[in-house]
């Protein structure tokens, strides 16, 4: 039996790529949660009562953020369908309420 040593790396730049790759998702995954958690609270703070514009504007920013990002990059299947429920009826909204040109 022959071994073959390479000395050319070609593994080692798989390996960076995949490395690399992965870090990208694993920040993409980060802001993910992060956005999730902030429509979260953005809800509660709204169902209590506390409802204001600035507020609502928020939560539409923030559900459109939602979608985009889980869209692009593959994640919906992540998400409850109860959350994309509430984050597609909060997108709807701050379309219907934009001004038609």
């Amino acid at each position: 039996m022959f071994l073959s040593f390479h000395r050319d790396g070609e593994e080692l730049l798989v390996l960076d790529q995949l490395i690399s790759t992965t870090n990208r998702q694993l920040d993409i995954q980060k802001q993910l949660r992060g956005l999730v958690q902030q429509f979260m609270d953005q809800q509660k703070f709204f169902y209590e009562e506390q409802t204001t514009k600035e507020v609502a504007v928020q939560m539409i920013e923030t559900s459109r953020k939602i979608l985009q990002i889980a869209k692009e990059n593959h994640y919906l299947h992540l998400l409850t369908p109860l959350l994309i429920k509430d984050l597609k009826f909060v997108a709807e909204i701050g379309e219907k309420s934009r001004p038609n040109p």
